[in-house]
């Protein structure tokens, strides 16, 4: 398949205007995908290139290329606090046996869940992966 055989830019939203017969192998054009040409008077993009680009700069506002995918790396350790409140040492450290619980998750908040304090709606459903690590 030739037209999986695009460079890196013209795999964006940011590629060109593909122009002729889709059949052909994509040849990248001058003129970008959401560039203009106008010779009107009010918005000659020969006069001016902020008319011609104009286009690509709505691109910000009405898209994204951020994800809602998040990894989350997450070690819980013990420890030790005095009356103060304050924390001590690690449990452990005195005979070297450490303990450390970790985990690996892949969240994703596209995925529409409730939220309630003290309530398990559909939390679960958002995680995409769990991993725990001994």
């Amino acid at each position: 398949a030739p037209d999986l055989q695009r460079p890196g830019i013209e795999c964006t939203l940011l590629r060109s205007d593909e122009i002729g017969d889709p059949s052909i192998p994509h040849v990248p054009s001058n003129q970008p995908l959401f560039g203009v040409q106008s010779p009107d008077a009010h918005n000659n993009t020969d006069r001016n290139p902020y008319f011609r680009y104009q286009g690509m700069q709505r691109l910000a506002n009405l898209v994204t290329t951020r994800s809602n995918v998040y990894a989350v790396w997450i070690t819980v350790g013990f420890f030790e606090v005095n009356s103060t409140g304050q924390l001590v040492q690690e449990l452990g450290t005195d005979t070297g046996e450490i303990s450390r619980h970790r985990g690996f998750y892949i969240i994703d908040r596209s995925i529409p869940v409730a939220f309630e304090p003290g309530v398990n709606h559909n939390v679960d459903r958002a995680v995409i992966l769990r991993r725990f690590i001994e």
